[in-house]
């Protein structure tokens, strides 16, 4: 079921196809008419009228989620065996990760937890990444929706794409120099990587050679997180101000 929070002039008209964009809650149990898309308004794009759309939407949902790994299994598809180099060669297996995702739920008002079955073939772009993904590993998957396992409750998703994160991340940074130049932590000095020095210590030995008038501005990294398997942009964060 999608259900979207807009104003009038959003609304959508009936017998139309749409593109929606938005989180999406899957309940993990056999009543899959209680999952829920919950999208705004604003973000719909109609693609035209139901008579006049000669498209195929089957297998054709995309989705990107950000979430824990909690389950790593190894299954055997036949549509994978012929990336055999060889008759004898043992068969192709696709790794499948169960994914833990987390977030906040606008209509029940809590956090809600689900959990989705990515499927990880051996294609050349993702044959190694399968082997450095562990369990506990906060991971981003990109997408098709191709199936649902009725054993487990959970959607199936075979991935394209995957991410490992990094978490968070302290860069030292430094204001901006009288003629124009400046550095961040997008853009640093060439001489500034040292050989068998830590980023911390590389941090205070810049702040230690700072003339007095500079102020050093201590930046962080963050990663927005984004939980649920969804498309979704992550909202501007305006940085305090500074007195």
């Amino acid at each position: 079921m999608a259900k979207g929070f807009s104003v009038a002039q959003f609304k959508m008209l009936e017998k139309h196809v749409y593109f929606l964009r938005g989180a999406l809650f899957p309940s993990n149990t056999p009543d899959t008419k209680a999952n829920q898309l919950i999208f705004e308004g604003s973000d719909v794009a109609m693609i035209g009228p139901i008579k006049d759309f000669q498209g195929d939407l089957v297998d054709n949902i995309g989705v990107t989620g950000l979430g824990i790994v909690v389950e790593i299994n190894s299954i055997v598809e036949e549509c994978c065996q012929y990336m055999k180099k060889s008759p004898d060669q043992d068969p192709i297996q696709t790794t499948v990760f169960t994914v833990q995702h987390t977030d906040y739920h606008p209509v029940m008002k809590t956090a809600q937890s689900c959990w989705v079955e990515y499927r990880v073939r051996p294609t050349p772009n993702l044959a190694k990444i399968a082997g450095y993904v562990k369990i506990g590993r906060k991971c981003q998957f990109h997408g098709y929706m191709r199936d649902y396992k009725e054993s487990t409750s959970c959607y199936v998703i075979v991935a394209n794409k995957v991410h490992m994160t990094t978490g968070f991340q302290e860069i030292a940074t430094q204001a901006p120099a009288r003629n124009g130049n400046v550095e961040g932590p997008f853009k640093q000095p060439k001489n500034q990587h040292l050989p068998g020095i830590s980023l911390r210590q590389q941090a205070q030995l810049q702040e230690s050679r700072r003339p007095p008038s500079t102020q050093p501005v201590r930046n962080s990294l963050c990663q927005h997180r984004c939980p649920a398997p969804w498309l979704a942009l992550a909202p501007a964060i305006k940085p305090p101000l500074m007195k």
